[in-house]
């Protein structure tokens, strides 16, 4: 069958609802994508370009399938030194193919194009996922098609991403607090947003800074960000945590639905200064304390290779990904 295939164009409505129906039909249960994640990876994204969504609807003028390609370009906002690596990346974010139209090239007729309009955009090299406003951190490794389908189209398969699922129990989050020396964990008040962002310009200048700014920008709450203070009462780390409702979906709470007793924790960092005192680990047990005082039950962390560190907390691994990247067309 021959498919048409279009990108978005600007001031003409997205095929929301569409792209939802086909999602939701391809990926199994684990990845049923909610309308908030989508807005939040499009329209809040200010990176997001219309054009990025690549169609293609079968001679009917159904959707069959689409791709949605990501790259970096809110660069007024990102203080990192590797703003001009970010820049060069571009990103296969999501590739959907509606279950009977696979088999007939419409899967890789697609990341062609996705990865021509890439180039076309100053991409020098490729990934699978990884994008900032990201769906997932990798190829999911429960997928043999999927990792079969990147590596015949030349992509090299990297490092084993975990996303990690656990209870939250006060048996095992109050003494990875108590622990912690010469520092205080403390949650997040309005007017603490200059020093948190003060600390991540100094410490995390990249990702983490401009995740940070954006979800304060957005409507984030500052209560659900725990914070490390030194002695003298300067922030030295922090916890993302997320809860049900939140106008953020965290990345730990993107595939949890309407599940109301899970919340979502990560990134979190600590300076050089306060490392060996056991603030890391404290950090998440103050952050698994919020997400207990707020009625829930059980969190998942995303997108980590650090399993044994968390495992020290009761997390175990959930959900894999495997990370995939080429060099961009020549």
């Amino acid at each position: 069958m021959d498919f048409e295939i279009d990108h978005a164009v600007p001031g003409v409505p997205l095929p929301e609802g569409e792209i939802l129906e086909l999602w939701n039909a391809s990926f199994g249960p684990e990845f049923q994508l909610t309308e908030g994640l989508w807005l939040q990876n499009t329209r809040s994204d200010p990176s997001f370009r219309p054009a990025d969504l690549i169609l293609a609807r079968d001679n009917q003028g159904k959707l069959a399938g689409f791709a949605q390609a990501k790259m970096f370009r809110d660069t007024v906002n990102y203080p990192g030194r590797d703003l001009g690596q970010i820049t060069g990346r571009g990103h296969i974010a999501a590739i959907a193919v509606r279950p009977d139209y696979r088999r007939q090239g419409l899967g890789q007729t697609l990341l062609t194009e996705t990865e021509a309009y890439l180039h076309e955009n100053g991409a020098d090299h490729f990934y699978a996922g990884e994008n900032f406003r990201h769906y997932f951190p990798g190829i999911p490794k429960h997928s043999a098609a999927a990792l079969n389908f990147f590596q015949a189209e030349g992509y090299t398969l990297g490092v084993t991403e975990v996303d990690l699922d656990g209870p939250l129990d006060p048996a095992v989050f109050e003494p990875a607090i108590a622990a912690a020396r010469e520092v205080t964990f403390r949650q997040g008040r309005p007017g603490d947003e200059t020093a948190l962002l003060d600390f991540l310009k100094r410490s995390f200048p990249g990702r983490w800074y401009y995740d940070t700014n954006l979800y304060l920008e957005q409507g984030g709450l500052i209560e659900d960000v725990s914070l490390v203070e030194d002695r003298a009462g300067t922030v030295q780390g922090f916890l993302l945590s997320y809860r049900p409702g939140g106008k953020i979906i965290g990345p730990g709470r993107f595939w949890l639905g309407d599940k109301a007793e899970w919340g979502g924790i990560g990134p979190l960092g600590v300076s050089l200064d306060i490392r060996g005192l056991g603030a890391g680990l404290g950090v998440v047990g103050a952050g698994m304390r919020h997400l207990y005082e707020n009625g829930l039950k059980f969190a998942r962390i995303d997108w980590t290779t650090l399993v044994d560190f968390y495992g020290r907390l009761g997390f175990k691994p959930s959900l894999t990904y495997q990370r995939a990247d080429k060099p961009s067309l020549t």
